[in-house]
């Protein structure tokens, strides 16, 4: 068999996460840190339409009437990185935004915190988003390779030697990962 065939599984899954971190990648280097004083700025979160109660937009409008939106959802993970009240409290208000505009005119705001976020805090927030506001797209190599190598998943598959059974048991591995990447962000 030829090895293209024999390690599809694992392609696929190479394919999911290299879709991943290519966006990861695109928006880790296209982003500012910038700062606004307190008093200066709104900060409003309401909940998001899309979703009802399991998710909810916060939103910050500079003085320039500048708007930069994000949305979260309710019961992740990601829920945690936002401190609403110390937002509303704090003397300067840091925020990790897009350097461009997004489609519907906004800024696309990555983090919002009331002291400047490093860059564990910049990445970890930056999955969050990426998750958030890229599912479908993310998510259609996974469900690619789950379509294409069903076989792999029977218990009646065959593997050609101990190495191929080998990478196919890690391969179970990296897809259970971002599953679960998925589930909890």
């Amino acid at each position: 068999m030829s090895w293209l065939i024999i390690y599809k599984f694992t392609l696929f899954t190479a394919l999911t996460w290299m879709v991943f971190f290519i966006i990861m990648l695109t928006k880790l280097t296209n982003f500012n840190t910038i700062s606004f004083s307190g008093n200066e700025i709104r900060i409003k979160k309401k909940t998001s339409g899309t979703y009802g109660k399991f998710s909810f937009q916060v939103s910050l409008t500079s003085p320039s009437s500048e708007i930069f939106s994000r949305s979260y959802k309710t019961l992740a993970f990601s829920n945690g990185f936002i401190k609403f009240e110390a937002l509303q409290k704090a003397h300067t208000v840091w925020a990790v935004v897009s350097k461009n505009k997004s489609s519907n005119g906004q800024y696309e705001m990555y983090s919002i915190a009331d002291h400047k976020p490093g860059w564990y805090r910049i990445f970890l927030e930056m999955v969050s988003y990426v998750i958030n506001n890229y599912t479908l797209i993310i998510c259609i190599p996974l469900v690619l390779t789950f379509i294409l190598c069903g076989q792999e998943f029977g218990s009646e598959y065959q593997f050609e030697n101990s190495k191929h059974q080998a990478v196919v048991s890690i391969t179970y591995i990296f897809n259970a990962l971002f599953i679960a990447l998925i589930a909890l962000y």
